[in-house]
């Protein structure tokens, strides 16, 4: 076994803690308030999530060179939830949606025949309301080709085109001032 050494952040009638990996730490940092186990497992996950992010990182090719940014058909509609486990209740067990994808549970997917129901708890600037909608996404050839279009027409570019695992996606305001998303699905998604 592999004997670590922790410091303490106490006086010095409290010397720095050893403990045996695997074994819960007697240790506490007092400052932070939270054990060395615990910030142990933190860096681990994020380690985690940085060696994950990098696999599945894909930065897609240009679709099609030609494209003309013509929109297919709608990727996703988008709701906003405060609380994800009442809301998943309500749409996995009151509607009958099955789930398809969960990111964290801070992002979560339902695949319909025509298109994907989405809620999240990411959209921190964005709250449930029954006096406004949801977020659309419009499902395009070349995501790319479709920002510069719009923003040759003087559309505002809220967020630019960037890529996710699975898809590469940007926000542009309409004329309104709503947000809408433009997508694309990564070859093979």
């Amino acid at each position: 076994m592999k004997q670590l050494r922790m410091c303490c952040l106490g006086s010095r009638k409290n010397p720095p803690a050893s403990f045996i990996e695997g074994q819960k730490p007697s240790c506490i940092f007092t400052r932070a308030k939270i054990t060395i186990a615990s910030q142990q497992q933190i860096l681990l996950r994020k380690l985690k999530e940085a060696v994950f992010m990098k696999k599945t990182m894909i930065e897609p090719a240009r679709l099609n060179k030609n494209s003309t940014g013509i929109v297919k058909h709608i990727a996703f509609t988008m709701y906003p939830v405060k609380d994800m486990p009442r809301a998943r209740q309500f749409y996995e067990g009151g509607l009958g949606l099955k789930l398809t994808n969960n990111f964290r549970d801070q992002w979560v997917e339902y695949h319909l025949n025509n298109g994907c129901f989405a809620i999240t708890t990411m959209a921190e600037d964005v709250a449930p309301s029954a006096n406004s909608g949801g977020s659309i996404a419009f499902e395009v050839d070349d995501v790319d080709v479709m920002v510069d279009k719009l923003r040759a027409r003087k559309a505002v570019v809220k967020m630019e085109p960037f890529s996710t695992p699975v898809c590469r996606m940007a926000v542009v305001l309409d004329p309104e001032g709503n947000a809408i998303s433009i997508h694309g699905k990564n070859p093979g998604r």
